[in-house]
């Protein structure tokens, strides 16, 4: 009864700070702000989180304490939540949703769900109203910019959330497209319902990219925003193309809300409620996993959470005028990194560059490492001259880097997939890197 009154205050609250919040003219006053906010977070969660507390005891200070990953997370998630959550309890709940495809239902108020489990780890994620609030308002800010007419927002994703359906309001209309139900369908009712706004997986905005081209589908969204998957350059032009629109990016995960487009087009982290650490793969000091600790989130507490995505940052300075980590692209998930003997390894970049060199590239493609000595190449409609032509420059490709004795299997289709698993073209199907001498 009270929650929408309530609701609706939290928003204006965090709209008021977020009006008020400070401009930082360097990195080092960022930096230092950070900090002080860091320290005033830790001191209110160790009155509600056990782990935070002895975390606390252990070592006043967050940069000696380890770094945690999703299963970490799931492990200690009872004693690191601040509301008395038993994880069971909230896995049980998150796992109705999915199964009756209502994800209305909360516990004990607060909103419940499943990440999707691309790295083979399925993690909760739990947020209050006061944080689905500021969520809102971080959104409304960063993607979705007010205007004088209702807006439509159809919203594509393997599950919804009452997170998602806050965005519900007099100035926007919000519907959930669930990629688990036929496609066509789908296309029919978004051709339907003419969204302004277009939420995506990367492969579901160029299947309807496609679809547009073909005068398959007729629809003008102002605004385009890809979501969930890695979107790769050539996808961007064609989908931008397609639509005559740039295409926005929004970096969520269960981890938050971490980066987004900026006026001017670049992709920066949220240094504003996230503290970022970089996680250097190699001594050229040009991708990391990034080390996300949170400062605003309370009720599931992200402290020194270790991603496993792999960040390239762009050190130039952006025309936007912003001075936070700007983002030149996600490049892929650590087990995107194909690893072979002798600590060899391909980076998705260096594959996808393979790719984009072919004369003839193909309109899609999957590459997939089975062992340390096999990568399976799937690529899709070639022609059997241009088949021959990617054997031998893939040969040539793997000689290059010192891959002679790895062998692969050229195949002129894609593998199959469930409509709702996020789409990977580039994938690592074994577990760890091989000792010099296996």
């Amino acid at each position: 009864m009270f929650e929408r009154p309530l609701f609706l205050a939290w928003i204006l609250w965090y709209a008021l700070k977020r009006l008020l919040k400070p401009r930082f003219k360097s990195r080092d006053a960022l930096l230092k702000w950070q900090q002080k906010k860091i320290a005033r977070h830790l001191k209110r969660l160790s009155k509600k989180s056990a782990f935070v507390k002895q975390s606390i005891q252990q070592s006043t200070s967050i940069t000696g304490w380890p770094t945690m990953d999703k299963r970490q997370m799931m492990q200690y998630f009872n004693q690191l939540n601040t509301a008395q959550l038993d994880r069971e309890e909230a896995i049980a709940l998150a796992l109705a949703a999915e199964q009756s495809r209502n994800f209305a239902p909360t516990l004990k108020g607060l909103t419940v769900g499943l990440s999707s489990g691309t790295s083979g780890e399925r993690g909760l994620f739990v947020v209050s109203l006061r944080e689905r609030a500021q969520w809102v308002v971080y959104v409304l800010a960063t993607l979705l910019p007010l205007k004088p007419k209702r807006q439509k927002v159809a919203f594509f994703l393997r599950a919804n959330s009452n997170l998602y359906e806050s965005v519900k309001s007099s100035f926007f209309n919000f519907k959930f497209f669930d990629i688990k139900n036929n496609i066509q369908s789908l296309i029919t009712d978004l051709q339907f319902f003419q969204p302004d706004v277009l939420v995506a997986p990367a492969s579901i905005l160029l299947h309807l990219a496609q679809r547009r081209e073909a005068s398959m589908l007729q629809i003008s969204p102002k605004r385009i925003i890809s979501v969930a998957e890695v979107l790769e350059k050539p996808d961007e032009d064609y989908i931008s193309k397609a639509f005559s629109l740039p295409v926005y990016q929004a970096y969520q995960c269960t981890e938050g809300f971490l980066a987004s487009t900026c006026s001017e087009g670049s992709l920066h982290f949220h240094e504003d409620i996230i503290q970022v650490e970089k996680q250097y793969t190699d001594s050229s000091n040009t991708r990391f996993y990034p080390v996300v600790t949170d400062f605003e989130r309370f009720t599931q507490p992200i402290l020194r959470y270790l991603l496993n995505d792999l960040i390239v940052i762009n050190p130039e300075p952006c025309s936007c005028g912003s001075i936070f980590l700007r983002i030149s692209h996600i490049e892929g998930r650590a087990d995107d990194v194909f690893e072979f003997e002798n600590q060899k390894k391909l980076f998705p970049d260096t594959l996808r560059q393979f790719v984009y060199a072919l004369n003839e590239a193909p309109q899609d493609y999957r590459l997939i490492q089975t062992s340390h000595r096999h990568i399976d190449v799937f690529v899709a409609d070639t022609s059997e001259k241009a088949l021959a032509a990617i054997q031998i420059a893939f040969r040539s490709f793997l000689n290059a880097h010192a891959l002679s004795n790895v062998d692969f299997k050229l195949y002129n289709y894609l593998p199959t997939q469930d409509q709702d698993q996020k789409v990977r073209r580039i994938k690592r199907a074994i577990v760890s890197n091989p000792k010099a001498s296996d």
